[in-house]
């Protein structure tokens, strides 16, 4: 009896427990319901009453539902930056800098920075260069850059891009909050009697005004930089056009590769070496009389030295002599 008393108390208390852990599941479940439906309300309540001061927080937090919304839309909505680098080698310097600036004009573009390295009066073999930082409207950018690549010997390509999405509508919706709490101060503003009043209202106004600008400035910018591409051109002068040539693959073609890379290196150091002497030669014609000339007076000066030294040294043998036999 002892035995199945225990045991019917043990049942008794595993019952108790379960039942314990069922009643807080369930508790815990509909308060879970319970508190999404009242966010729900809550959500729904901030946007009807966003004309209100006491729901300025629900206002804002529909203007972020609505910047992710926007940003989840898709391609058409978002603002990203595009910057392209270009370097061009180029023989006939003059034709392709006027064309890539007609090109500019054409495609409704223009010139942001620009900077020409001319070649000096006294050397006319030196190579002229450019560079050119150009925005041109993001829809004729493909085109631009199509007419350029027709005539243009493109050595070096780079682009970059930038996602300011985040950034330009976050910026929106805060011009959009302050030019509210503007028009509650103006609101204020007229109702107010008090000149202390009317002076704080007016202090803040002027406050909300001056971070509208700025950030409708800040707008303004990433607007243009989003619909304007901003395209950097090297434009180089050279005497001979760069080929393109493919990355070898196997170890053959890397040996092949270095020996003839090694090749054009003595090449280019004989090169130079020869226009440095040819270029030497007018200074040879001063410098050579002049080394003539001071190496013969240098000998005749030593052996004039020589030659005075031989007969001092005779002079006083000759004395030592005499004075012997005397």
């Amino acid at each position: 009896m002892k035995n199945w008393g225990k045991f019917l108390v043990g049942l008794i208390v595993i019952a108790t427990c379960c039942m314990g852990i069922v009643a807080c599941g369930s508790k815990n479940s509909n308060s879970n319901k319970s508190a999404k439906y009242n966010t729900s309300y809550e959500m729904e309540n901030k946007k009807e009453d966003s004309g209100n001061k006491s729901d300025s927080k629900g206002m804002d937090t529909s203007d972020e539902i609505e910047e992710n919304e926007k940003q989840d839309t898709g391609g058409n909505d978002r603002k990203i930056i595009l910057r392209e680098y270009i370097t061009i080698e180029t023989l006939n310097f003059d034709e392709d800098k006027d064309a890539i600036l007609s090109r500019v004009d054409k495609f409704g573009g223009y010139i942001e920075e620009s900077q020409l390295r001319g070649r000096g009066v006294r050397d006319e073999y030196s190579r002229r260069s450019a560079r050119y930082v150009f925005r041109i409207p993001r829809k004729n950018y493909d085109s631009f850059k199509s007419e350029v690549a027709q005539f243009a010997h493109i050595l070096h390509e780079n682009s970059t891009t930038e996602d300011v999405t985040f950034q330009f509508y976050d910026t929106e919706a805060r011009v959009n909050t302050l030019k509210i709490q503007e028009e509650r101060l103006l609101e204020i503003l007229k109702k107010s009697g008090d000149l202390k009043d009317i002076i704080i209202i007016e202090k803040e106004l002027q406050q909300v005004r001056y971070e509208i600008e700025r950030n409708t400035t800040t707008l303004r910018r990433l607007s243009n930089l989003v619909d304007y591409t901003t395209i950097t051109v090297e434009l180089e002068e050279v005497f001979e056009i760069t080929e393109k040539i493919k990355e070898p693959e196997d170890l053959g073609d890397k040996i092949v590769k270095v020996f003839k890379n090694s090749v054009d290196g003595v090449k280019e150091f004989f090169k130079w070496l020869i226009l440095f002497i040819v270029a030497f030669i007018p200074y040879l014609i001063i410098i050579v009389p002049l080394a003539i000339i001071v190496y013969f007076t240098y000998r005749r000066v030593i052996k004039k030295s020589t030659k005075t030294i031989e007969e001092n040294t005779d002079k006083k043998s000759n004395e030592k002599d005499k004075k012997d036999s005397d």
